[in-house]
């Protein structure tokens, strides 16, 4: 599982010591990297770090952090943000407004349209959007059931999309 780990120093900390322990933290980072865990590493530019691990869990995340000099001296404090993959292929909306992009994908796809069309379509209400959608959708799963035959003209000229 992969985590991002945002690194800021802790408020009140002694930038003397943060300085002199920087040395051993970037030691203890090549050593993390060398055996998989820490698989990127940034800067912002200035003090702290954003890092991405790779590990089982959140407790193995916070049991490699827990040996960084930095986080040890209570110097730096991390955010540990598990992240989850999206299914950009997948039919759940991971974001906003996915169907309505889809729909146009499809469009495309099915070679019915083209980006003019596209772009008439931007400006129609949203329902007719999704109602040219479930057309267009019928009429490219009609295809897939017949086992991805090629479109004749009477059916391009049937589709509504």
């Amino acid at each position: 599982m992969q985590f991002l780990v945002i690194c800021r120093p802790a408020a009140g900390g002694d930038p003397d010591d943060f300085e002199r322990l920087v040395p051993f933290e970037t030691e203890v980072m090549r050593e993390q990297k060398a055996l998989g865990t820490l698989t990127g590493a940034w800067s912002p530019g200035h003090p702290g770090a954003v890092l991405m691990l790779e590990v089982a869990d959140a407790a193995a995340a916070a049991r490699v952090l827990a040996g960084f000099p930095l986080v040890e001296a209570g110097l730096i404090s991390t955010e540990v943000i598990p992240l989850q993959p999206i299914d950009l292929l997948g039919p759940a909306a991971p974001f906003p407004g996915q169907a309505e992009l889809g729909h146009r994908v499809r469009i495309v796809a099915c070679g019915r349209a083209g980006l003019e069309d596209l772009r008439r379509r931007r400006a129609e209400p949203r329902g007719a959007l999704v109602a040219a959608g479930r057309a267009c959708e019928r009429s490219v799963r009609g295809n897939l059931a017949r086992e991805s035959r090629p479109v004749d003209e009477q059916h391009v000229k049937a589709s509504t999309c």
